[in-house]
């Protein structure tokens, strides 16, 4: 038999260590990244992290997780997620014992699970399982220590510190954690659901937040560069526009189209402009993006650009996406700079103009590609209606901050957000930006002098 020295072996079980942490490290960053990207019950990034968790060892029979970014997992085999389960941001579980998490369990950023203690005597370790029950909810900043158990439907308030079991259905809270009361809450089958309901159909991804958490971790100049070639050449995007925004660039099965940059009243014209065309003719709104509108303006489709003054449609977008008003003016310079080349050739329709009545507008689209239309002329107020039942259909409800109609809510947060566009950056942004919608304005203009000409002619 070779020999092997004792020396060679403890060299390889080091060597394996050392992979397999690597290993796990690089799984983590993964969750993180996939974090990042997403919020719970959006698919398929559910399936990766579950795969990953996996790989790291945790049990996770259910692919219905999500794990914030950042969150860390000591001794990852030592931990099982149930069902639904919602890990915060920022998350430490230290697993010298098992830690049980039961099904739909949420927690808030920076919760701390901590298996192991000392003994204060001699200082030597101990471990006790920690387990939570099903439907529990655990707040900020919760610290739970060893040999603790929560148990269904409790409740952890903020900054807790539990040293001690916490029984179900209570609101437990402080330091040390003490149950304060008792929670009356409907039946688990009877309670709304938690969870986005898992259909390997569909993909439930919101892609209009998708491309900016995406982008959003790349260096501002690199993102910036990246943004003005890939965008003036439709192929070259072509397999990032399928990841981000689930259809081709080259798929150009539409008799006309409606685009613009988001928040510029593309609803309410693409409204207006499907009720007026007749049923046989397709269209294409809402992609939001200026490679697809390159690509349909190459191929020769007739179609409307929605044009809005930066500063309106920057803060309008800073409400409903969340992200800084300076970021969305470079993203607003860099969009109506790559429709440049193909300005000649669209058919520019300003907010301003077509927000208060849109049929002359359309009557002049109509004319100048030839395209029929229906006899039915919907007013502004119809079209608005419309769009609110379209809200109360899809949401249950009407939000003032996000409904694609006037809101005195949102002019109120908009007031707020245009005093971060008054320092010396930003305002060298918003000229540049004004500037570039001032060379789209005489576009509009010419359109509608030659239809005059034409008409009087």
């Amino acid at each position: 038999m070779p020999y092997s020295s004792p020396a060679s072996g403890t060299f390889t079980r080091k060597l394996q260590t050392l992979f397999r942490r690597l290993w796990r490290m690089l799984l983590g960053r993964f969750i993180s990244f996939v974090g990042e990207l997403s919020q719970p019950g959006e698919y398929p990034f559910c399936l990766f992290q579950s795969w990953a968790l996996r790989r790291m060892g945790v049990t996770c029979p259910s692919n219905e997780v999500w794990i914030g970014p950042r969150t860390q997992f000591d001794n990852p085999e030592y931990v099982v997620l149930g069902n639904r389960v919602q890990i915060g941001p920022d998350s430490r579980i230290t697993g010298w014992a098992t830690v049980t998490f039961g099904d739909d369990f949420m927690s808030g950023p920076l919760l701390l699970v901590n298996t192991g203690s000392h003994d204060l005597v001699t200082l030597k370790p101990e471990y006790q399982p920690v387990t939570f029950g099903a439907r529990v909810w655990c707040g900020m900043r919760v610290s739970v220590c060893c040999g603790v158990t929560v148990g269904d439907d409790a409740v952890i308030g903020a900054s807790a510190l539990v040293t001690r079991s916490i029984p179900a259905r209570h609101l437990a809270m402080g330091v040390p954690c003490r149950p304060v009361r008792e929670i009356e809450r409907p039946a688990p089958n009877a309670a709304a659901p938690l969870w986005t309901p898992y259909d390997p159909k569909k993909t439930g991804v919101d892609r209009a937040r998708i491309g900016p958490r995406l982008t959003s971790l790349l260096p501002k100049r690199l993102k910036r560069a990246m943004r003005r070639v890939l965008w003036r050449y439709p192929a070259l995007y072509a397999p990032l526009g399928w990841l981000l925004q689930g259809r081709s660039v080259r798929n150009l099965d539409f008799d006309c189209w409606l685009d613009g940059f988001p928040r510029s009243g593309n609803t309410f014209a693409a409204k207006a402009l499907r009720i007026s065309l007749p049923d046989h003719i397709t269209l294409r709104t809402h992609t939001h993006h200026p490679a697809y509108i390159r690509a349909a303006v190459q191929a020769g489709k007739p179609g409307i650009l929605v044009l809005r003054r930066p500063a309106d449609a920057v803060t309008s977008w800073a409400i409903y996406s969340e992200m800084p008003v300076v970021d969305l003016l470079d993203y607003y310079i860099d969009f109506h700079q790559t429709l440049l080349g193909v300005l000649p050739q669209m058919f520019v329709a300003v907010f301003e103009e077509f927000s208060n009545d849109i049929q002359p507008l359309l009557g002049r689209f109509f004319a100048k590609f030839g395209l029929e239309s229906t006899s039915f002329h919907p007013t502004t107020e119809e079209i608005f209606q419309q769009i609110e039942k379209d809200n109360i259909s899809a949401r249950g409800a009407v939000s003032e901050l996000t409904v694609h109609r006037p809101s005195k809510a949102r002019d109120i947060l908009k007031r707020e957000l245009v005093q971060q566009l008054e320092t010396p950056s930003a305002q060298a942004r918003l000229r540049e930006a004004e500037a570039l919608y001032e060379r789209f304005i005489p576009r509009a203009a010419l359109v509608e002098e030659k239809e005059l000409c034409q008409s009087s002619g």
